[in-house]
């Protein structure tokens, strides 16, 4: 067995490594982007936090003896006074969760979301009550319908707005799910190092701070996914039949709220062999890791083998920049630029997937290689609390792992999300196992975990920060934006755009942020047609012309993008009306029978349009053209009567002055 000494340091070098990430995210926050949260706080409190990091790896045992005695004395209180406390302190956080909503709201579906809720009231309470209560759990996305059907119906009902619905079931569930994490450290274990760290890794996980206070489907789907597998651990201490029931009741939950929830099937298959046979032996026995690998993994493999080459075909990527098509898995093989940048096996993809676990929990994910790398003979793995999880939450991220995000990992990161608390409290099981082994004590092994999972929870504050400060957040999005276009590419200019609007306050900033991103992405531009960057600098120019008056500005931006999507027909719009209020006519022409050719935005106005421009430039054949081919079609329009009967007679300087009275 190796020496309980060369383990303890091996703990302490492991944890060096995980806290190198957070220094390196300080450093380089576009590359790190999920453990960048640092470089956006003000120095000073980036000085104290690591500061405070320091003194409690130094310290011996004053620090963790502290925060110990204080643990124990909440789990020798009576439970009606901690019953007390959980709901005081889960509904203060439920309320500050509702007052203090995530500043800048940009990632995942919140922009669709929004648009999402209409319809006549009367078929809308119905309609979508009956769907809220369908018992079908077969649809693939009936995960987002359930809690899109929720807030319809919460925003009908109590007639508020729909945002504010949302935020009421982000808020519960916020409180819901830090009751449960209290409950949870109160009963599931006596020993005041597993309670601390089910505190620190459930309250202080990243992930479920970004979601409460976001107008996402995601937050019930957190709690629910923790309190299943809470009741779980809680069941294998002790078997029964109303936990078993209970166990299904919220395995159903979980698979209604998001169908990617499946994957805990197995858990209960193990459960309930652990309820029918646990006077069994031989039988339990039989749930090893070896026998999980042939009857679970080995059939998975198999039948996401034919889904992804023969079903789906997704090991190929048939994209074309336009239409995109969404696919379920990340192709092996991908596409011409700009879309061959992100694939099953690029450096992208295997650096994103290294590192969303930070953002997971970086707590729970430093124990589990503690354990993997540094404790691995010392854990019982076949114990059946470690095979339940431990197998569930590969299966998790294996199909993570090849999950096509369909804006790239770091803005999709809430559907990356949802097994947090399975990892968590599979560290806690982890956890558990170690600290109840007295050598290892002696030697400074359960110390150092419980160090580690104490420092890495403390770089969730700065996390707090940004989502609370308009600024930080803004230059948080900046860099996800920037490491999308050079990783994923698609959906780069929504975070972009985000900054944007957050720096818009006065010329000068909104220049100095356009400046500090152009140059980052320009080296990875696609030569012939660049959707995104197209669309990040249609929207700096409609800034620049609508928020400054800096139609000079505006025209650079919008003349910028013409060589990235000369079809871009928002582009070519801006471009006619520019070129025609800066009285470069000839232009405004040339844009506008692009427009008519293409019916932008509808063949009447087109053809008015370039009518327009055609006179201003003094191309009065195309302008009569024009007007007859409109005439033809609206024939009753008297204004365009008019316009024919001055060019008849020639009367076009009368006509420029009535297109153009200034």
């Amino acid at each position: 067995m190796i020496n309980q000494g060369v383990q303890a340091s091996r703990v302490v070098w492991l944890l060096l490594a995980l806290l190198g990430c957070y220094l390196l995210g300080w450093l380089y926050p576009t590359l790190w982007w999920a453990s960048n949260s640092l470089a956006f706080i003000p120095p000073l409190a980036s000085i104290v936090l690591l500061l405070i990091v320091v003194a409690v790896l130094i310290d011996k045992w004053s620090i963790q003896k502290g925060c110990l005695s204080l643990m124990r004395g909440f789990v020798q209180l009576p439970y009606p006074a901690v019953l007390l406390f959980n709901l005081i302190v889960s509904g203060l956080a439920g309320y500050m969760f509702l007052i203090n909503p995530i500043v800048i709201d940009g990632l995942g579906d919140v922009l669709r979301f929004e648009g999402s809720f209409s319809g006549p009231d009367g078929e809308f309470k119905q309609s979508y009550l009956n769907t809220l209560l369908s018992w079908n759990i077969l649809d693939f996305q009936n995960g987002e319908r359930t809690v899109l059907n929720l807030a319809h119906f919460m925003s009908a009902i109590f007639e508020v707005d729909p945002r504010r619905a949302f935020e009421w079931l982000s808020a519960g569930s916020g409180a819901l799910f830090v009751f449960f994490v209290l409950s949870f450290a109160r009963i599931y274990s006596s020993d005041a190092r597993v309670s601390l760290s089910i505190l620190l890794m459930g309250l202080l996980a990243p992930v479920c701070w970004m979601f409460f206070g976001h107008m996402e489907i995601y937050a019930p789907t957190i709690v629910l996914v923790f309190a299943y597998v809470a009741l779980l651990l809680l069941f294998f201490n002790k078997p029964s039949a109303g936990k078993l029931l209970l166990l299904l009741v919220l395995l159903y939950l979980c698979i209604r709220f998001h169908t990617v929830n499946y994957l805990l099937v197995p858990t209960f298959v193990m459960a309930t062999m652990k309820f029918f046979y646990r006077d069994d032996s031989a039988v339990l026995a039989r749930l090893n890791w070896k026998n999980t690998v042939y009857g679970l993994f080995v059939p998975v493999a198999l039948a996401g083998s034919w889904l992804y080459f023969f079903k789906f075909e997704d090991y190929k990527d048939p994209r074309l920049l336009a239409p995109l098509k969404e696919q379920i898995f990340l192709p092996m093989l991908s596409p011409m630029a700009p879309l061959d940048r992100y694939n099953l096996f690029s450096t992208a993809h295997l650096f994103d997937t290294a590192v969303y676990l930070l953002l997971l929990s970086a707590a729970a994910f430093f124990v589990v290689l503690a354990a993997a790398l540094c404790c691995f003979r010392l854990v019982r793995w076949n114990e059946l609390k470690v095979l339940s999880l431990g197998s569930t939450l590969i299966l998790y991220l294996v199909f993570y792992f090849v999950l096509n995000p369909l804006l790239g990992m770091p803005l999709d990161i809430d559907l990356y999300s949802i097994h947090a608390p399975l990892l968590i409290l599979f560290a806690v099981v982890l956890l558990e196992q170690l600290s109840a082994m007295e050598e290892l004590d002696t030697k400074g092994v359960a110390r150092n975990l419980l160090k580690g999972v104490m420092v890495l929870s403390l770089f969730t504050l700065p996390l707090l920060y940004v989502q609370q400060d308009e600024q930080a957040s803004a230059q948080k999005f900046k860099h996800l934006g920037i490491r999308t276009f050079q990783t994923y590419w698609m959906g780069a200019d929504r975070p972009i755009l985000l900054g944007m609007l957050a720096n818009n306050n006065s010329q000068q900033q909104f220049a100095a942020y356009v400046e500090s991103v152009l140059p980052k992405i320009e080296p990875w531009l696609h030569p012939s047609q660049d959707l995104v960057y197209v669309d990040l600098l249609v929207q700096v120019g409609y800034i620049y012309r609508y928020s400054y008056n800096r139609l000079d500005l505006a025209y650079d931006y919008h003349r910028k993008a013409l060589p990235y999507d000369e079809g871009d027909l928002k582009n070519r719009l801006a471009l006619m009306e520019l070129s025609f209020l800066r009285g470069e006519y000839d232009e405004a022409y040339q844009h506008s029978e692009y427009l008519v050719a293409m019916k932008h935005p509808n063949l009447q106005k087109a053809l008015r349009i370039s009518m327009h421009c055609a006179v201003m430039a003094g191309h009065y054949e195309s302008a009569r053209l024009r007007a007859e081919s409109y005439h033809e079609l609206w024939p009753t329009d008297q204004f365009i009567e008019q316009v024919l009967r001055k060019l008849d007679k020639g009367h076009y300087e009368e006509l420029r002055r009535a297109f153009n009275p200034r």
